[in-house]
Order: C-alpha cells, then structure tokens, then sequence
C-alpha cells in the first residue's frame, strides 16, 4: 500500500518537543524536514522535497532496522546531516532520502528516480548504491580497504556521492547499538581506516571527529570510558580556565582602534579535543591525560576577507601571552590537502599551562567545518559539474588523489602499505549488472571485461550495454560503469579482437582460441585439397606446390590449407592452376596418328529433322571446343571432345560410327560456360560486368565468384549460352569495360 502526505505544515514550536522520536509520525516528520529545508537551504522546492519523502516512505513500508525503528528513519536522517551538518544543496537532498529505494525498496527503479528526479540524482544515488554494494561484501583485510579507497575516487564524478556516503556512516555509526559486537567491530574498524580520513580530507573536521570517536568507543570501549570520564572529572574546571584565558584576549580586541575603524567583528570560543585524539597523543607522547597541555583550543573567527587580519589579531594574542617555541604554523600561506586555513599557535597562559590558539577568517572557518560542502551553501543553483570543473576546486581534488603517496598526519599502517604502489591512477572499476565490482587496468574495453566474467563469455560476445546504453566491443570503459554483456552462441571471435584487447586474460584466451582454430582449418582444408586432387585424378610435385603458394602469396602449405577452409583462399586462382594441370595431363595423352588421319577422312554427320544428338556426359563438351560424333544409329548420335578416350576406343572397334561435326551445324542447346575476369577492383565493377553481359543478349548469368587481392579484381561468371560465336561476343563487351584487363573461357 503506498501512502501519500498532506503538505500543509504547522510551525516548528508546535511539532519538536525535546523528546520527539522520528518514525512515530510519517506526516510530523515530513513536516520537521521541510521546516529543516526552509531553515537551511537558500531555496527549495517543497513539493520535491515531499515526492522523495513519499518514495522514501513507500519503499521502505513495513520495513524495520536492527534497533526496531522504521527503515525510512535512517535515509531521513541522512538527509538531515546531509542539510545541516555538512551541508549540500536540494538534490543531495533528496538524494539522501532515496539512497537506499533502489536497494532495499521493491517499487522503484534507476529509471523511476531519474524520470522522477532528474538524471542527476539518479546518478548520485546510483552511485551511493555501487559502495554500498561493495560495503555489504565485508572490507575486512588490507587488500578489500585499499580497492574500497580506491573505488571512492572512482566515483569521484559527482562530490555528492561520497559527501552523502559519510552521512550514511555517521547515521549508521551514531546507531550502532543495536547490531551485535562482530557488526560493530567490523563497521569501526572500516571507519577508521576509511571514512574518517576522507572526512578529514575533504575538511569535515567536525564529522571526522565524531567517526573517529564513535569508532574508538566500540573498538576499545575501557579505554574510551576512562578518558571520557577524565574529561568529565575535569569539565568544570577546564571551562573556568578557557573563561579566563579568553578575558584579557576579548578585553584588548575590543578597544583595537584598526579592528573599530574597519568594523571588524570578531567571536572567541574555546573547545575540547575529542577523545580519539585524546587517546593518540597519549600514545604517540607517552604521557597521562593530565600532562596534556592541549585538551582543548581557543579559537579567533573574524569576519573579514582579509587574510592579514589574522596576523595582526595573533600579534595581539602573542603579546597577552607568549609563544612556544616552533609551535607556530601557518596554514594560511600554505594551505592543507584539503584546503583547510588557519593561524596555530601554543602559547603559555595562565599557571604556566600551554594552550593551543587558532585564528582565522570566517570563510576559512566555514571550509574548516564543512569543507567542499561550503561551496554549495554560498553557490545555491551551482550544479555539481561546474563546481568540479572549477579551476581550484579541481586542484584541490587533484591534491586529495594525492593522499595516496602522501598520507599526511592521519596515517595509518593499512593506508600506508596501499598507498606505495598509487595503482589507483592505473586501475578502473566497473560493475557487472549484479554490482560485483571488477578492477581492469585503464583503457580496458567491453571486450575485457567479458573475458574477466569468463572466456566462453568472451568467445562468444557481439556487444556490450554500458550503463543501460549498446555499445561496441571495442568501447573503452570508465570509472563506475555498469557493464552487461551481450552474446551469441553464433558468435566467433576474430583475429581483429586482439587489436581490442588490453589485458592478459583476454589476449591470451584469444591466442588460444586462434592457435586452435588454426590447426583445425589446417587439417579441414588438407583434406579438401586431398579431396580436390584426387576427384581430377592429379598430383603435385614439390615444385608445383611452391608455385601455386607463391602465386597466392602463402609462405606455409599449412596457411594455404586454412585458407581453404576457412574459404579466404583465391579460388579462382586455385581453379585456374588445377585446370591447366589437368590440361596439361590430357594433351599429354598421345591421339594416334590413325585418329588424326581419320578426322580428314570421316563423312559429316548427317543432321535431320528426325535425328536426336546428345551430349556426352564423360566429357561434356563446349562451344568453342573440337567435337566429334558417335552414331548409334541413323537417328541417334553423341556428341563428344575429339580427345575424349571413349573415341578412342570407338576408333579401335567401331571407326564407321564416327563423323565429322561443328558447333554451328549443331541445332541451338544452352551450355555452362566459365568466364574468367581480370581487373582494376573499383566502385561497380560487377555491375558493370553484369550490365555488358546483359547488353550483348547472347547469354544469361547462372552464377558469380568473386574474389578481390589489394586493388585486383578476379572473378569467375558462369554463364549459359549457346554457341562459340555468342562467347565471342560477351568477351567483346566484356573487354569494352573500364580497368578489365583480361576476360577469357575457363578451359
């Protein structure tokens, strides 16, 4: 059952008591998420923000998370952070909301968000979707962390993507209560190797913190409670300090004459260190929480673009109290990675206790707690594409990739080890249709990746569909793209195939496949040439063979018999030599002299109207070729070549029956005749063979073989026809033609 929401909203005072519990009410929380839209985002669209909450809703109806509350509590409060804790624009909105419809939810699709939403939501959520998948697989070992890092950058396309990720985690980590200590363990542990240094890196100081802490609690609970409480022991008494360290600070500032004449504002704050830092420095300095000098910081924010502010503000600051030696850095002139900017300094204050002081402008502030996120606060409208394409922004993208090499002060043994090789600039992912992520060297194709899925899929692969979209074998990939193959059993592959290969797998198995093929043509088409000599009854000698591979430029006899096969060979080449073998043989037969004295002698065949010719199946004659008949009778007569050895042997027992015949005392019959063409291979040459030979009307076409060697054209036209002086005149009109150098009868 879907449900659908009444916009009218009431006011904020009138629904949020200090106790209210998201998921009791879905129409009292879509009605607190709009009031948080209107208080945060510069501009809206309500009724789009209401869509995605009902889709939201919809999908996850019935559905519970560990802890017992409403599926769609979670995505809500995603969607939360997203707008007050980092913050993003409207479609990180409405994104966060449906980051999790696709997944988990059975009534919308990839398409339903993007006709719904637009093209970009839907693919923010898409790619929130590919890392959960890979999320789910269990980042356990170094190996799974270091390939997850990388994938993050993969979908670098759209900032929104991993902003949204790490509000997904804070929410998740913020419940984890409710899953068992393996859970736990598992979600802290890939919280610290993962999401907290990419918080920090992308400036979220403020939720990195929060991760780090919240991982730090479930990781070594004893530890976390006992600074905790130390802190707590201590609470009272380091606020009263930061009270009046801060007084002579606030008291000489607000009598500076430049800070008046320039209208400077100003605000001083002081803050505690959280406790997962607690807890590193008291490793890495082997001191007890009490030596600590800096459990907390005192922090300058002015409201001026003026960067020289800030120097002249620490200058004041240096003079109330003073420095530490070498504890002065400056973050403005040298901003971090992740374009933090700030003035830090220790100095000594009261009771002779170090505190650390920070001074900044507002701006540099705002980056400081927000990150990249601030430019959506401050550009409302910006879509995520212009603010990637942007000059700086791009470079401090660029410098993030760079914490690979360089993992700054948040360096772990995991993100050290995996960064040594930077094999993240030479690596792709891209996704199988069921979101297994596959890793493929850069500039790999479809065709790659169907032989990574599985050779037979390989084999057998005639297209790809990229992110929905047909596309060629050859299509090269791109980080986060979804990757179905398309096959047929009908399908073979080719050498051409290697040129569009990059990886090992895929050559190799193409090597394989064309080796295999080879050898099978090699034995298939040595039987047909065994087959072919011996049906004419000839055999080659060494010499022959090499001349025939020469005039069809084959190196190998074993090429030559794959050609046969695999029916790439000049047929009409092959034909043309084994005729005038065969040719050679039979003028090498000797005629007696008696046949030849005897063929002057021998009476003409007496044609009738009643008598009946045939011609001789044994050696089926031609227009064009010397004849001869054999007489059965008065009324019956065969007509064979004059070399046929059934002469012969009539010669020896019945020479009587003999006569002397031509072609044009013969009554019309229609033969097959073989015509060999030679030319220039160019534009409609067929057709104009087929034209000429159509023009001269004196024979019809029975059948075309066609063969073409670089710019040569070479064909053999079988035609019916029906006496020498019709051949004649085909091979006139045949000659006519532009580019054909020769036109002859295949003998």
């Amino acid at each position: 059952m879907k449900l659908s929401f009444d916009l009218g909203l009431r006011k904020k005072s009138e629904l949020i008591t200090d106790d209210y519990r998201l998921g009791e009410n879905p129409q009292n929380d879509l009605t607190l998420l709009l009031n948080e839209c209107k208080l945060h985002l510069p501009k809206f669209d309500e009724n789009r923000i209401k869509k995605a909450f009902e889709m939201c809703y919809n999908a996850h109806l019935n559905k519970l998370r560990k802890s017992g509350e409403p599926f769609y509590t979670h995505p809500l409060e995603v969607a939360r952070i997203v707008m007050r804790e980092i913050p993003l624009d409207e479609d990180a909105v409405v994104a966060a909301l449906l980051h999790n419809v696709v997944d988990e939810g059975e009534l919308y699709s990839y398409d339903d968000i993007k006709h719904e939403f637009g093209v970009e939501v839907a693919q923010i959520v898409d790619g929130v979707s590919k890392i959960k998948y890979v999320e789910s697989q269990h980042i356990n070992s170094e190996v799974q962390a270091e390939n997850y890092r990388r994938l993050l950058l993969a979908l670098f396309k759209d900032v929104r993507i991993i902003l949204i990720k790490l509000a997904d985690r804070l929410h998740n980590m913020r419940t984890l209560e409710s899953l068992n200590k393996e859970s736990q363990e598992r979600a802290s542990r890939e919280t610290l190797e993962i999401y907290a240094p990419f918080a920090n890196r992308f400036g979220l100081r403020n939720i990195k913190w929060e991760l780090e802490d919240l991982a730090f609690k479930y990781l070594h609970p004893d530890k976390y409670e006992a600074i905790r409480k130390a802190l707590q022991l201590t609470r009272k008494e380091r606020e009263e300090y930061i009270v009046k360290f801060i007084e002579p600070i606030e008291k000489v500032l607000s009598k500076d004459e430049l800070l008046k004449k320039l209208k400077i504002k100003y605000e001083i704050t002081g803050r505690a260190k959280h406790i997962y830092s607690i807890y590193n420095k008291t490793i890495l300095r082997q001191k007890s929480i009490d030596e600590l000098y800096d459990l907390f910081a005192v922090r300058v924010i002015l409201d001026t673009d003026d960067r020289n502010m800030c120097f002249y503000v620490y200058g004041i600051v240096a003079g109330i109290y003073p420095p530490v030696p070498e504890t002065f850095k400056d973050y403005i002139s040298a901003p971090k990675k992740n374009g933090y900017q700030s003035i830090h300094s220790a100095v000594v204050g009261p009771s002779n206790k170090p505190v650390e002081v920070q001074i900044r402008t507002r701006q540099m502030h705002l980056v400081s707690e927000k990150g990249v996120a601030a430019h959506f606060k401050y550009k409302s409208g910006v879509k995520s594409s212009s603010l990637i394409e942007d000059v700086h922004l791009q470079k401090w993208m660029d410098d993030v990739r760079e914490i690979f090499e360089n993992a700054g002060d948040e360096k772990t043994p995991e993100l050290l080890e995996s960064v040594r090789r930077n094999l993240f600039i030479e690596d792709i992912y891209v996704f199988t249709p069921a979101n297994e992520l596959k890793k493929l060297p850069r500039g790999a194709t479809a065709l790659d990746f169907a032989f990574e899925i599985h050779t037979k899929v390989g084999y057998h692969a005639i297209g790809a569909k990229i992110n929905g979209r047909v596309a060629p074998l050859y299509y090269k990939l791109e980080n986060g793209d979804r990757v179905e193959i398309l096959v047929s059993k009908n399908q073979k592959p080719t050498k051409e195939w290697l040129k569009w290969v990059t990886t090992g797998k895929a050559s190799q198995a193409l090597l394989k496949y064309i080796r295999d093929e080879i050898k099978r043509y090699e034995a298939e088409g040595k039987q047909i040439w065994t087959n072919k000599l011996k049906e004419l009854g000839i055999t080659l000698n060494d010499d022959e063979i090499e001349k025939l591979l020469k005039s069809l430029k084959f190196i190998h006899i074993s090429d030559f018999y794959a050609a046969l096969a695999d029916k790439t060979v000049n047929q009409a080449k092959i034909n043309d030599f084994l005729l005038r073998k065969v040719q050679e043989i039979q003028n090498d037969i000797p005629v007696t002299d008696e046949i030849q004295s005897l063929f002057s002698k021998i009476p003409n065949l007496e044609i009738h109207p009643n008598i009946t010719l045939t011609y001789a199946n044994c050696c089926n004659p031609k227009p064009g070729e010397d004849i001869i008949a054999v007489k059965l009778n008065k009324n019956f007569a065969t007509i064979h070549k004059i070399e046929c050895s059934n002469v012969e042997k009539v010669l020896n027992t019945h020479k009587e029956d003999l006569a002397k015949v031509s072609w044009e005392d013969l009554p019309e019959k229609s033969f097959l005749i073989e015509i060999r063409v030679i030319g220039d291979d160019r534009e409609y040459m067929l057709q104009d063979i087929t034209a000429s030979i159509i023009k001269s009307g004196n024979a019809s076409i029975n059948s075309v073989n066609i063969n073409t060697i670089d710019t040569i054209f070479d064909g053999v036209i079988t035609l019916k026809i029906n006496n020498k002086s019709n051949i004649n005149r085909v091979l006139e009109e045949i000659l006519k033609i532009n580019g054909i150098k020769q036109a002859e009868v295949v003998k």
